[in-house]
């Protein structure tokens, strides 16, 4: 990788700890929440396909895959975590990591490979994409080291996307229709823990959360509001039972449509 100046290595024991770290940095302590852990819970990696990526004697990345059945389908790996160092985002290490994993998995003779898992800003692009289709204004709420890439704010500006960057919910939340969320993991995300609930979990900053309180004083009538879940104290449970929430229907249509793209690439279906 002489072009990105970067090292693909097999993974070490000795790389554990370093490893451990980006992910904090990068996802947070609510990564454990996420529905790919939970699956890869108590499932050792398989080591060959175990790679980490090395840039100036340090590691900046690193990729893991575990077997797993799918319909009974022997012979597949769940691809994750892929971690990347956030002051190298952006410049291909990811791309190069997954492109080693796959030629990696192909030679060992895996018929496919899996990926579950958020992908930090998956969502928002595909939602923002989508919205250069439409005659609808979107605002983006976000800590500034989340904040959109330069090269997708160039690329939404080449689709003539309406968007607005904004400080927080409060300022923008009387123009919304539609309420999107994501927990925000931010890497100094620990500094605000929660210590009376014992400190396991962190808290939102009040400008990136949305409370009954909230959407009760400034948000139109008919809003709704979306979660990608699992969720952190960005969304208090009180907001379940109002005429906005709409997640819990969210997931269960996300369920279904799995059920049925799963079944039709199985070929249970045609």
């Amino acid at each position: 990788m002489d072009d990105l100046n970067l090292d693909i290595r097999l993974e070490q024991s000795s790389d554990e700890a370093a490893l451990s770290a980006l992910s904090a940095q990068a996802f947070g302590p609510g990564r454990f929440a996420r529905s790919a852990y939970r699956i890869r819970e108590g499932i050792a990696p398989i080591a060959p396909l175990c790679l980490t990526a090395w840039r100036e004697g340090a590691i900046v990345g690193g990729i893991r895959f575990t077997t797993i059945a799918v319909g009974g389908k022997e012979g597949g790996l769940l691809l994750g975590p892929l971690v990347v160092d956030p002051a190298h985002s952006g410049q291909g290490i990811g791309r190069a990591l997954i492109a080693a994993g796959l030629e990696g998995a192909k030679s060992q003779g895996f018929g496919f490979v899996l990926l579950v898992g958020d992908m930090r800003m998956r969502t928002m692009h595909s939602i923002l994409y989508a919205l250069s289709q439409f005659d609808a204004k979107a605002y983006v709420v976000g800590p500034p080291e989340m904040s959109l890439l330069p090269e997708f704010t160039l690329e939404l500006d080449e689709r003539n996307v309406d968007y607005e960057v904004a400080d927080s919910v409060e300022e923008c939340i009387a123009e919304c229709d539609v309420i999107y969320m994501e927990p925000v993991v931010q890497p100094d995300y620990t500094k605000s823990l929660d210590q009376e609930g014992g400190g396991e979990f962190a808290q939102t900053p009040a400008a990136y959360r949305v409370t009954r309180e909230l959407l009760k004083e400034k948000a139109p009538h008919r809003a709704i509001v979306l979660h990608s879940l699992p969720r952190m104290d960005e969304l208090p449970t009180d907001v379940d039972s109002t005429r906005h929430a709409r997640y819990w229907q969210e997931a269960f249509n996300g369920v279904v449509m799995r059920m049925a793209l799963i079944a039709l690439v199985l070929g249970a279906v045609e």
